[in-house]
């Protein structure tokens, strides 16, 4: 197909004034910026650099792992529960992938649990307000505690 046949059948598909209004948009920030066009394709011909790119693109789990670290496991602050089933999920999940791993023992946290919170103004009229517990906050002994504001 010669240059000036193609030119006819894309004149002939842009036929709305919208249409043409995006192609010429794209045709004007493809003038204008065309490393943005040169950061579409690789800078090397490394076939391991293009291998992990591939890998990464098409055969991810990142997306599969996320899910069940946030939504089904939870938070993990070290020293919590939630902190001690991540690492049994991910030891479990490297050994099925045939990944030799041994858990490490991180930090030396006693342990911390988020217990129940709640906070009284009390003068110079009753009202009760929203709090919430700071991570690591030592625990009061189940006493009140109470203080100036």
């Amino acid at each position: 197909m010669n240059g000036a046949r193609r030119g006819a059948n894309l004149r002939a598909a842009i036929t709305r004034p919208e249409d043409r209004m995006t192609a010429l948009r794209a045709l004007t920030l493809a003038a204008l910026f065309p490393t943005a066009l040169a950061a579409q394709t690789f800078r090397t011909d490394d076939s391991v650099i293009r291998r992990i790119w591939s890998v990464g693109m098409d055969s991810s789990h990142t997306e599969r792992l996320a899910q069940v670290l946030n939504d089904s496991i939870g938070m993990r602050l070290s020293g919590t529960a939630g902190f001690q089933s991540a690492v049994d999920w991910l030891v479990n999940t490297y050994r099925s992938w045939g990944v030799t791993v041994r858990p490490e023992r991180y930090g030396s946290a006693p342990g911390w649990r988020m217990g129940t919170v709640s906070l009284a103004l009390l003068a110079p009229r009753v009202q009760t307000l929203e709090a919430t517990m700071l991570a690591w906050s030592p625990g009061t002994g189940g006493r009140p505690v109470e203080g100036e504001a």
